[in-house]
């Protein structure tokens, strides 16, 4: 698989990373591809190789939002995966909102244990960084 064609695009790609083999997976396969991958996880959720695996890593809580915004800001990350799950036992253990994150909890009450990917990728479109949609990688 060739990376897609984008001159204007940069070589890094966030990724927020949940549990499961899915953001491993893409790591490994970014990184072949001669992408840098920007990574965030959680330490209740994601796999420690993913951290091992990333140009740079950041381990946060579940909910510090405008702090995942800034890290990727700070690091040039233009393009932003989010991939894995976040088990239902750890969404209320291992939770610490900040302000960011309670507003979209307000903004998505109604709907809180379901809340959609369409809401999520409106709310994170308001942050100004792009959303990145699957598959990343072109098709020979």
């Amino acid at each position: 698989m060739e990376p897609c064609e984008d001159k204007h695009r940069s070589s890094h790609i966030g990724l927020i990373a949940g549990g499961g083999q899915f953001p491993l997976l893409f790591t490994q396969k970014a990184r072949a591809n001669g992408y840098k991958v920007v990574g965030v996880g959680f330490r209740s959720e994601t796999d420690p190789q993913v951290a091992r695996l990333s140009h740079r890593f950041e381990w946060l809580y579940l909910g510090q939002l405008s702090k995942l915004i800034r890290y990727f800001k700070s690091h040039g990350v233009t393009r932003v995966l989010l991939m894995g799950s976040i088990s239902k036992s750890n969404i209320f253990k291992d939770i610490r909102p900040d302000f960011k994150a309670l507003a979209f909890i307000a903004k998505t009450a109604g709907t809180m244990m379901t809340i959609s990917f369409q809401n999520l990728r409106i709310f994170w479109k308001s942050t100004a960084l792009p959303w990145c949609h699957p598959p990343f990688f072109c098709r020979n």
